[in-house]
């Protein structure tokens, strides 16, 4: 509000003022903990659905597929198991850097669950880099990984699928690259180590026979 002196000239202008950086920091916090991995600092599951949504929205719009890839780590579990839960947090945090490290920045990495991670590649041009970022994730997610004093050694399956072509629908294109994971999984098992897989309509289940 403006100041007036003697003869109702503005000498000065005095005002109010509120700091609002504690509130505006709270909120962040707020913010963050709806979209975040709390320990690996990566989109969780809710705000991985909306990426995912807006992606395929931009695939049909651009003609430029995406693909999404579901990863599991294989043994991690064990070592879960036997060096402890600080151990196996550390795992996670540092088999996240490693993901990120194999990506562009335009592309999305999530920890949807417990050892389960899920990437967005977007504007894929040839199917070919899908296989080499594919095969990227299973050296860097295969080499030791240093957790204090001692080494871990894990695996991954990948399963991959594809928009449009395999789906357009986000719960779809998810539980389809979830069938192909699975198969990579028993391929790892039976073939050797690390395994990727694309989803193929002949891994649904059979409908029943009415």
């Amino acid at each position: 509000m403006p100041v007036l002196d003697e003869q109702g000239r503005v000498e000065a202008v005095a005002g109010t003022a509120r700091d609002i950086t504690e509130r505006k920091a709270n909120e962040e916090r707020v913010r963050r903990s709806a979209n975040y991995d709390s320990l690996t600092g990566l989109p969780n599951l809710s705000l991985f659905r909306d990426r995912l949504d807006h992606e395929i929205k931009h695939a049909l719009r651009t003609g430029l597929p995406l693909a999404l890839l579901f990863i599991d780590l294989d043994g991690f579990k064990a070592v879960n198991d036997e060096l402890g839960h600080a151990a196996g947090d550390e795992l996670l945090r540092q088999a996240a850097h490693r993901i990120n490290g194999c990506v562009r920045d335009t592309d999305t990495v999530a920890r949807i669950g417990g050892d389960e991670f899920t990437v967005i590649l977007t504007d894929v041009t040839r199917e070919a880099h899908i296989d080499v970022i594919a095969r990227e994730l299973l050296d860097a997610l295969g080499a030791p990984f240093p957790l204090g004093p001692q080494n871990a050694t894990i695996s991954a399956s990948i399963g991959i699928s594809l928009s449009p072509q395999d789906s357009i629908v986000p719960d779809m294109l998810v539980r389809n690259a979830d069938l192909a994971m699975y198969v990579a999984m028993y391929v790892a098992k039976h073939a050797g180590r690390n395994a990727y897989r694309y989803f193929t309509v002949q891994m649904h289940p059979a409908s029943p026979t009415p």
